[in-house]
Formats: structure tokens, C-alpha cells, sequence
């Protein structure tokens, strides 16, 4: 990796910000690559919930069945969990690899996917209508789109 500056657009904050909310409203300790996608699929305009919409994949469904796994899961970790973190950092390398300074939600989303070992990874793939790889290469087009440093796809 580089040391590239890489900073969070409007959006990938506002994911953040929700799951931070998600979390503490689903009575979390902790924030983990699920509660991100739950933050990352809040906005349904976004390229990533119109993806998923496109490929068979409602957010709601989606948020319902996160929800509901999120319930079943034994909480023993306060804060930003491992895997969280390491959506973060592998969100951050895919945007410094692509030579943009700006990481957006589709980031967070490819991470997500990439990280695979986490429960928002799991959903996916046990309730996704079309190939993953298909949606993936959807999401990757939307975050290759962002014009280096400004953010706008």
C-alpha cells in the first residue's frame, strides 16, 4: 500500500454514521461488516441499493434478513470489531489501487464481499437472486466512476 491520501466521501460517512445508529438501535456493543451494510444500503438511491435491487435483492429484504441474523449473534466485542476494521482497511486499498482519493459506499460494499468471512457476506450470497460476481462487477463500474479526488460518479 501507499501513502496515498484517501478520504471518505459524504456518503461512505453517512454509511458509517448509520451504523454506528444501527448498532446501538439492534442493541449492539459492537459495529461489524454487517451493520455497515446496513448503513451502506440505507440510502436507496445509492448504486449499491440499486444493484442489489436490480439483481432480485430489495434493501428492505436485505435489512430484514441482516436484522434477524444480527439477533442470533452473541455480542463479546465493544466497538469496531476485526472484521470491521478490516472492511475499512480493504475499502481503503481498493481505493488507493485504483488511484482515486476518494472512497465511496461501493467501496465499503466491495469490501464487505472481499472480506467474505462475515455475516453481510454470508446474506448475500444465501439470498441473492443473480451471481454475485455479476452484482460485484456492477458495484466495481459505480465505484471505478468516481473522478479521481471529487467524489462524483
Amino acid at each position: 500500500m501507499t501513502n496515498r491520501s484517501v478520504n471518505l466521501n459524504d456518503e461512505a460517512l453517512k454509511a458509517l454514521r448509520v451504523a454506528i445508529t444501527e448498532a446501538k438501535r439492534l442493541e449492539n456493543s459492537y459495529i461489524g461488516p454487517e451493520h455497515i451494510l446496513l448503513g451502506v444500503i440505507a440510502d436507496d438511491q445509492g448504486a449499491v441499493a440499486r444493484a442489489l435491487s436490480h439483481e432480485g435483492l430489495p434493501p428492505e429484504e436485505l435489512r430484514k434478513a441482516i436484522e434477524s441474523a444480527i439477533a442470533r449473534l452473541p455480542s463479546s466485542h465493544a466497538g469496531l470489531t476485526p472484521q470491521g476494521k478490516k472492511v475499512i482497511e480493504l475499502a481503503m486499498g481498493e481505493t488507493e489501487r485504483l488511484r482515486l482519493n476518494t472512497l465511496g459506499p461501493e467501496h465499503l460494499f466491495l469490501a464487505i464481499l472481499a472480506e467474505g468471512e462475515n455475516i453481510g457476506a454470508y446474506i448475500l450470497r444465501q439470498y441473492l437472486a443473480a451471481p454475485l460476481g455479476r452484482v460485484e462487477h456492477e458495484i466495481r463500474s459505480a465505484a471505478g466512476r468516481y473522478q479521481q479526488g471529487t467524489g462524483v460518479p
